[in-house]
């Protein structure tokens, strides 16, 4: 895999630090020269595990309390950040260490106050569909909600998915809080929320038994992990557009070809599961009314065998893709930030914090790679009229007035 350095070290003295590693930095990134974005967008564009060699966390950016947030996402994109000072810390816990720092004489004040509260184990905010905050401040089960919270925790364990528990809450005509309908993110919520099982936990203070469980801590455990094991499936494979959609068509009959994804799982003897997507073209008749018998091409090499017939024809500029978003922007900020908080309050480990984190930022490679064919498919259909798939032979026919 390839060496990548965002630093501002001189570049003999970091090919030096390289080579005492093992490694050669095949590129070099300067932080106040756009650094962190071009990085981005470099991890976007390669295979992911390549190194990412960093002299300290401020080539990140200069602000402390955003640190966390572009580890995660470079780490989500496939990155491997290593810190060059010397310490051997996880980049992530320095960067953490960092957002505490930066946020200490902001929160100072408030911090007192609400110290002071979470040492008793009272509540503080909102409380948790399920619970209310009776007149001493401690935390008192719902009569109508805990039950619902029950059976969301129960639907879980039965490996129901969080899209089905929430079919199953709406038919019913259970309501949130606020009489509206339920949605993924509400019930995901209260499933990764700890409280629960009866354990108070805020500014760094950690309190067993505070109030009435809800779930036994042995549910919350095994609900957590099975959303971790669907957490680490999530985004991959998803919306990867077919290129010869549209002018492929079969040379037995006439009828286009049609993009068709297969996927298999199965368990593997050591109890591992295993996931794998099948890709190919198959001829519209024989999908759709069983008519052709023409066999199905797979989608890689018939892809691969159009672009070499259209090369130096066909060329996809960096221009032609929209840029990746920085992870300010990304959908999904405000809930990693959100376990950013957690985890430097010491409630989400950093494994958590990862496992978390990582489906919510990866979709954007994901969402890099479906721009790229999306629009290397529109500069394809703008010089190939139809692409002609027989058995053994593959004609490409241009539009007129495209050169070959």
């Amino acid at each position: 895999m390839d060496t990548i350095a965002l630093t501002r070290l001189p570049e003999d003295e970091l090919q030096e630090i390289a080579r005492r590693r093992g490694a050669s930095v095949a590129l070099v990134l300067r932080p106040e020269e756009e650094g962190y974005a071009r990085l981005l967008r470099w991890l976007a564009d390669t295979p992911p595990g390549g190194e990412v060699l960093l002299d300290g966390l401020d080539s990140l950016g200069t602000n402390p309390q955003e640190y966390p947030l572009r580890l995660l996402y470079v780490e989500a994109l496939g990155g491997h950040p290593i810190l060059l000072h010397g310490h051997e810390h996880d980049s992530l816990e320095e960067a953490l260490d960092a957002f505490r720092g930066g946020t200490a004489q902001r929160v100072h004040r408030i911090r007192e106050t609400l110290k002071s509260k979470a040492v008793r184990g009272l509540g503080q905010g909102k409380p948790p569909y399920g619970y209310r905050a009776g007149p001493d401040g401690q935390l008192r089960e719902v009569g109508e909600e805990a039950p619902l919270v029950r059976l969301m925790f129960e639907r879980s364990l039965q490996k129901q998915g969080i899209r089905t528990i929430v079919k199953e809450l709406n038919g019913a005509g259970h309501h949130t809080r606020r009489g509206g309908p339920w949605s993924m993110v509400t019930v995901r919520d209260i499933l990764r929320n700890r409280t629960y099982t009866g354990r108070y936990a805020r500014w760094g203070v950690i309190v067993p038994r505070n109030h009435p469980a809800i779930v036994s801590a042995e549910t919350f455990r095994r609900v957590q992990e099975r959303l971790n094991t669907q957490a680490l499936h999530a985004g991959h494979g998803r919306g990867s557009p077919y290129l010869l959609s549209g002018i492929a068509v079969c040379g037995a009959c006439g009828s286009r070809m049609i993009g068709v994804t297969r996927r298999q799982t199965w368990r593997r003897k050591d109890g591992t599961v295993q996931h794998q997507s099948y890709r190919y073209y198959q001829c519209g008749a024989a999908t759709n009314q069983g008519r052709c018998s023409y066999h199905t091409r797979q989608a890689e090499e018939l892809e691969e065998s159009v672009l070499r017939r259209v090369k130096g024809i066909v060329d996809l500029s960096p221009e032609a893709i929209p840029p990746l978003l920085p992870p300010q922007e990304t959908p999904n900020a405000a809930r990693v930030r959100s376990l950013v908080r957690q985890a430097a309050e010491k409630m989400l480990s950093l494994r958590e914090l990862r496992l978390r984190a990582y489906p919510l930022l990866a979709p954007a490679r994901d969402k890099r790679e479906a721009e790229q064919r999306r629009a290397l498919r529109r500069l394809l259909q703008s010089c190939v009229e139809r692409v002609v798939v027989r058995e053994g032979h593959v004609e490409v026919r241009l539009r007129r007035g495209t050169k070959p």
